[in-house]
């Protein structure tokens, strides 16, 4: 059975049933976002996220969204959210971005179909833009999961705890293909995990584990580098090496400070920790609501243990130099009305490629030990040899 298709069957029957249930939940969202990158020397290659260069962009934060949602009995509901982005820079696709079927019996949810991976605090809503205070969230924990959704199932209990306050545990499994570019499959198999989150009315607590087995895939490609364009052999990394992911977060809303905080663990086994160094990631967002505006600040920092070692011509892949960062951000949120904002976001970024050393002997060009500036595909980008860097941003977002 093709689960593709069958995820895409159920988001139609989904889309079909509140005809003839009369009961049914249509919300729309978009976002609108224009950024670029200022360098301190000019660079016309330099790129942030693999799509934000000198010159002004409004594609990368640009998309638009629709959730439906229908109760189709009086414990069986489904929902789907289907969004519409030009990331890769080809062209503004209606992509079905989640869609499942959910049981509901007393405080239990069981939820079968193409989901979310919940992962961090904004898992739920992370496209709806409207619902947090920055730009985008940020890379530098956000950056480093590739996959955003699989399908498989997820459990979930919610037990009220006091006044006002519940905790959610959840377990979930499944698996998923990512294509971080043309020449690039990141395969993520039989990966279960857990997460638990505790609500109280004016804070959030969550932290959770996800280990899948991991596959690797590079199609034979040329990589342009300082030293020339490179021949890659492609290979790919097959060995059920495990990769452990670990998140905790929080957030607060008291007294007209709003405050965010989230960390990440990245961790891999066997030959894919030669791809893929150990990673880490944080940041902590401090604000205060005047009226309509929500001034805040966001620092953050990305690190990465550096590999150094030999590739064999039988791996024959690149290796992700652990590009690391910290940055600092200054921004604003403004609500127009209770169904749109204005948010502004100034973020200046201090790059920085650990040097790999490795052994390139036997099938390039290079001398043995060269470091290679590298990037796996979802992490930050940017041009190395630059000090530092800004990203400026400015969104308009809507729910209706």
């Amino acid at each position: 059975m093709n689960i593709k298709t069958t995820t895409l069957g159920i988001s139609l029957a989904l889309m079909a049933s509140p005809v003839m249930a009369g009961e049914y939940e249509i919300n729309t969202f978009l976002t609108v976002g224009a950024a670029s990158l200022r360098a301190e020397a000019p660079n016309d290659d330099a790129l942030y996220l693999q799509r934000i260069g000198d010159a002004i962009s409004v594609e990368y934060d640009t998309r638009y969204g629709i959730n439906l949602r229908t109760e189709l009995t009086s414990n069986i509901s489904g929902a789907a959210q289907l969004l519409a982005h030009n990331r890769d820079g080809m062209q503004y696709d209606m992509d079905l971005e989640w869609g499942f079927v959910e049981y509901e019996v007393g405080n239990l949810r069981l939820r079968v179909g193409k989901l979310n991976l919940q992962t961090f605090l904004l898992s739920d809503y992370i496209e709806v833009g409207y619902l947090y205070p920055w730009v985008r969230p940020p890379e530098e924990v956000y950056g480093f999961n590739p996959m955003r959704n699989y399908p498989g199932f997820e459990i979930m209990h919610t037990v009220n705890i006091g006044k006002g306050s519940k905790f959610t545990s959840m377990f979930f499994m499944g698996s998923n293909d990512v294509h971080l570019s043309p020449s690039t499959t990141f395969k993520a198999r039989n990966g279960f995990g857990t997460n638990f989150q505790l609500d109280m009315p004016n804070f959030t607590l969550r932290a959770g584990v996800i280990t899948p087995t991991v596959e690797f895939e590079q199609r034979p490609h040329v990589m342009p580098t300082p030293m020339g364009n490179l021949n890659m052999p492609g290979g790919y990394i097959k060995d059920n090496d495990r990769m452990y992911m670990t998140t905790f977060g929080f957030s607060f809303d008291v007294a007209n400070f709003v405050g965010y905080g989230e960390y990440i663990s990245v961790e891999t086994d066997g030959d894919t920790h030669q791809v893929f160094p150990d990673q880490t990631g944080g940041y902590v967002t401090l604000g205060f609501q005047l009226g309509n505006v929500l001034p805040f600040v966001t620092v953050a920092s990305a690190e990465a243990e550096p590999f150094r070692g030999t590739i064999t011509d039988a791996i024959g892949l690149m290796v992700n130099p652990a590009v690391t960062q910290d940055s600092v951000s200054l921004g604003f949120r403004y609500d127009v009305n209770d169904y749109s904002a204005i948010k502004f976001e100034y973020k200046r970024i201090e790059p920085d490629v650990a040097a790999v050393q490795v052994d390139w002997s036997g099938f390039t060009p290079l001398p043995a030990n060269a470091a290679m500036p590298f990037n796996a595909g979802w992490l930050m980008g940017g041009d190395p040899t630059i000090d530092d860097y800004d990203v400026v941003t400015l969104t308009y977002d809507m729910i209706f």
